[in-house]
């Protein structure tokens, strides 16, 4: 998937590139988009733990430049949307709260000379 940002991305050109964090997966979390109800169960998006030093190993194999990495920490408000917080709330607080759900990378394809 990396050698494809490069193989469509001009040079000079910038990425986003966005996935759950990997200590978000390790623990549990989905990617899941509940409706009004869940009890047929959470829609969601299978996921795969990517460590931090794996994407960075795949950016400099392919000469992509890494120029910002912003991890996202749960806050009260996002805690709001785990299914789990509605049933258990101080649970969910004490397990989420301040830990890192998304590693958002902004990447660039060197300019050629």
């Amino acid at each position: 998937m990396i050698r494809e940002f490069v193989r469509v991305l001009r040079p000079g050109g910038q990425a986003i590139l966005a996935d759950m964090h990997p200590l978000a997966t390790m623990t549990g979390s989905i990617a899941g988009f509940p409706g009004d109800d869940i009890t047929r169960g959470i829609p969601y998006v299978p996921n795969l733990t990517h460590h931090v030093s794996e994407y960075v190993t795949a950016f400099v194999n392919v000469g992509l430049s890494i120029l910002e990495c912003v991890e996202p920490l749960v806050t009260d408000a996002v805690l709001e949307s785990f299914p789990s917080s509605a049933l258990l709330p101080e649970a969910t607080r004490q397990a989420y709260l301040g830990t890192p759900y998304l590693l958002i990378w902004r990447l660039a394809r060197p300019a050629q000379a």
